[in-house]
């Protein structure tokens, strides 16, 4: 495969691999379900959103966002409310969701410092610049994707 592929191609794709793993790893440790996850993050910044400003900030679908929802206000994570200037319903962190939030970001955060402290204190500003770069032309090629065909 290494041949097939070019070894610079072969260790990004192992490297991927392995990051993926060990992504699913940490999510399995973390108290919060991704989709909780990124709606807590989404919320923290403090910013009133309402359902739709949820839908569109991440990119989902209002029916999704809708379940994503209910099941963050029945575990008390976040809590719906109307602004005292009226308006739509907006949501936010509740003290409990901040603190699951605050619980899983330092997990994650653990093993990501376990990868950086592998480097020297100057290689890790290099990496990040890279891996910045990197992942941005990533995303880039990837959206750039033709549309799966469909199938029967």
């Amino acid at each position: 495969m290494r041949a097939l592929l070019g070894a610079e191609r072969y260790d990004v794709a192992r490297s991927l691999a392995d990051a993926e793993r060990v992504r699913r790893v940490v999510e399995q440790r973390m108290t919060l379900a991704s989709a909780e996850l990124r709606l807590l993050w989404l919320l923290s910044d403090g910013a009133a959103r309402t359902m739709r400003d949820v839908s569109d900030d991440l990119g989902l679908e209002q029916s999704t966002v809708n379940r994503q929802v209910a099941a963050a206000l029945k575990h008390g994570l976040i809590r719906r409310y109307r602004p005292d200037s009226g308006g739509a319903l907006v949501l936010e962190v509740t003290p409990a969701g901040a603190e699951a939030l605050r619980r899983d970001i330092t997990l994650s955060m653990d093993v990501i410092r376990g990868g950086l402290d592998r480097l020297e204190a100057g290689e890790r500003a290099v990496f990040a610049v890279l891996l910045g770069r990197f992942m941005a032309g990533y995303d880039e090629a990837a959206a750039a994707l033709p549309a799966a065909p469909a199938t029967s």
